[in-house]
C-alpha cells in the first residue's frame, strides 16, 4: 500500500507513504539526534531553494498547501555567542508541507550572512511531522493540523497529533513511530472493512525465503559498507540505507556509491555481497555483474548487500627504449 511504502534506513518502516520514500531516494538525510523519525537534508544545493521551489523543483506530491508555522521574529543585537544562538533559534521561521500518504517535509529558514537566506530542509515520517508540530505550539486542533491535509486525512492526522498530545515527553519521541503506524493500520482496515474489500495486512517487512517478487520491477534492498554501518547512524541501525531500486548491478551499485558516499567513479569495481542468505542465492555469494534481471538470480526484496569497491589494480607498465 502507498500510504505504508516508506522504508528510509530502516529505523521507521511504514511511517509514511510512497512519496516520503521518493524524497528519501532523491536526496542524502543525516538522522537528527533524539528526534526519532526526523533526517536533515545534506543537500548544498537545496539549501538555497524555499520550501514551495523545493516541492516544485522535485515535483512534490502534497496533501495540502505550504503552511507557514512560525513566522520569523525579531532579531535583537548580539550579546555573546552562545546566547545569542539561543535565542534566535526560535526566530527562524519555520515552513511545512504534508505529503500525499503519509510524512512530510519541514524547513527552517535562516538569515545567512549579507541577508540571504539559508533553508535547512528537514524529512519526517508522519509521527516525526506531527511531534514537531506539537512542539511548535500547533495543537492537535489548530490550524496548522487542518491546513496540512485534504479533508479525508485531515481526520486521521488530527487524531495522531490528539493521541501523541496526551504523551509527555521523553516517552513521546520513542512511543511515536509505533503508534502512527498502528493508527494508520487500523484506519486503512475499518475504510476497507466499510467499502466491502478485504483488510490490508500489516506493514510487516516480507523474508520469505519462497516470495516471488513483486508486481513491480524495483527491488527493496539494505544497503551496508563492507566494514559497517557509517558512524553517522544511530547505534540502533544495523544497515546504512534501504533503497528502492532498478535489479540490476549498474543501478545497485550507482544508488550505494551515492547513498554511502563512496569513492568509485568506475561502477564495474563496486562489489555487492549478500550478507545473508535471499531466495536460491546463498550468505557471501557475489552478484553478477551482467546487465541482467536480478530477479531471475534469485534475488529478493528486503535482502542485505555488502557494498565494497575492488583495488583498481596497478597502473600498465610503460614500455622502455630498449623493449620498443
Amino acid at each position: 500500500m502507498s500510504r505504508f511504502a516508506f522504508a528510509g534506513d530502516g529505523a521507521y518502516p511504514g511511517d509514511g507513504g510512497r512519496e516520503l520514500q521518493r524524497l528519501w531516494m532523491l536526496g542524502t538525510w543525516r538522522p537528527l539526534k533524539q528526534c526519532d523519525g526526523r533526517y536533515v537534508s545534506r543537500n548544498v544545493e537545496w539549501s538555497a531553494l524555499a520550501l514551495r521551489e523545493l516541492c516544485e523543483s522535485v515535483g512534490v506530491t502534497a496533501a495540502g498547501h505550504v503552511v507557514t508555522c512560525r513566522e520569523a521574529g525579531p532579531r535583537k543585537a548580539e550579546e555573546g555567542r552562545l546566547a545569542h544562538r539561543e535565542r534566535l533559534a526560535g526566530h527562524d521561521e519555520v515552513q511545512c508541507v504534508r505529503l500525499r500518504g503519509g510524512g512530510g517535509l519541514l524547513t527552517y529558514s535562516k538569515e545567512a550572512d549579507g541577508g540571504v537566506a539559508r533553508h535547512v530542509h528537514t524529512l519526517n515520517t508522519e509521527s516525526g511531522l506531527a511531534r514537531k508540530l506539537l512542539a511548535l505550539g500547533g495543537g492537535a486542533d489548530g490550524r496548522l493540523v487542518r491546513a496540512l491535509s485534504d479533508a479525508r486525512a485531515a481526520h486521521l492526522f488530527s487524531s495522531l497529533c490528539r493521541l501523541l498530545e496526551r504523551v509527555e515527553e521523553p516517552a513521546r519521541t520513542r512511543a511515536a513511530p509505533p503508534l502512527a503506524t498502528a493508527l494508520r493500520l487500523a484506519a486503512a482496515r475499518v475504510g476497507a472493512h466499510s467499502a466491502g474489500c478485504p483488510a490490508p495486512a500489516a506493514p510487516a517487512p516480507d523474508t520469505s525465503a519462497a516470495a516471488a517478487p513483486a508486481a513491480a520491477p524495483l527491488l527493496r534492498l539494505s544497503l551496508v559498507g563492507a566494514h559497517g554501518v557509517l558512524p553517522s547512524k544511530c547505534r540502533k541501525c544495523d544497515v546504512d540505507t534501504v533503497v528502492l531500486v532498478a535489479p540490476t548491478h549498474a543501478a545497485i551499485s550507482e544508488v550505494a556509491v551515492r547513498k554511502l558516499r563512496l569513492k568509485c567513479k568506475e561502477r564495474g569495481r563496486v562489489l555487492l555481497t549478500l550478507k545473508k542468505g535471499s531466495g536460491a542465492l546463498a550468505a557471501g555469494a557475489v552478484l553478477p555483474r551482467e546487465e541482467a534481471d536480478l530477479h531471475a538470480w534469485g534475488l529478493r526484496n528486503d535482502a542485505v548487500v555488502a557494498v565494497s569497491v575492488a583495488d583498481a589494480g596497478p597502473p600498465p607498465r610503460r614500455q622502455s627504449h630498449s623493449e620498443k
